[in-house]
């Protein structure tokens, strides 16, 4: 399995209000998710990410939006490839810890596909 490394986590925030700070409105904000951003070895990039809410938490994939400038296709559009996501998470799909991502990555463990039971470390990791 080729070897993936996040460039980046993002929050996913919401406004939930304001609030006064040296007589100035300020906005309060939520963190109600996260959107990771991976590469591929190939230099590909691929973006998913987790909302939580009262029920618990639904992972979530991005894909790129079709053109809706183009003129109308004169045969039906392919349908889009769907990527397989991998990262650090247990098997309902929580990322884990940068603590713990460390520990797989010094035992030279690469990512595995969401919803995958994740291998177990080597003793001393």
């Amino acid at each position: 399995m080729a070897k993936a490394t996040v460039l980046k986590k993002e929050n996913i925030v919401i406004s939930s209000g304001e609030y006064q700070k040296e007589g100035k409105t300020k906005q309060e904000y939520r963190t109600i998710g996260e959107l990771v951003t991976m590469q591929d070895e190939d230099g590909s990039t691929y973006q998913f990410g987790k909302m939580w809410g009262p029920t618990g938490s639904t992972p979530f994939n991005v894909y790129l939006q079709e053109d809706k400038q183009q003129s109308a296709p004169t045969q039906q559009p392919a349908a889009p490839l769907q990527q397989t996501v991998v990262g650090y998470q247990d098997a309902n799909g929580n990322l884990y810890g940068e603590k713990d991502v460390q520990r797989f990555k010094k035992a030279n463990i690469a990512p595995w596909p969401v919803g995958q039971q994740p291998p177990l470390l080597p003793a001393g990791f």
